[in-house]
């Protein structure tokens, strides 16, 4: 227990990671969230050489948009 006690005083931020579920903001979550309603629809919608293209436009975009998010 005092261990822990102390890890927790020790790094303050490593705490917070894990009380908002390793989101830093909520803008970062809402992020993961429009990405994964941006690529489900097309995954289950399109099928073939369309799937490959879209999602192979889509993932890297939607891969830069959530880094300038961080």
């Amino acid at each position: 227990m005092r261990a822990a006690l102390a890890e927790k005083d020790a790094a303050p931020g490593a705490s917070s990671a894990v009380m908002t579920g390793g989101f830093r903001s909520y803008r970062r979550f809402f992020g993961f969230v429009g990405g994964a309603v941006s690529v489900v629809p097309v995954d289950a919608l399109t099928d073939g050489r369309l799937r490959v293209v879209l999602l192979w436009i889509i993932v890297p975009l939607l891969v830069v948009a959530l880094s300038i998010l961080a």
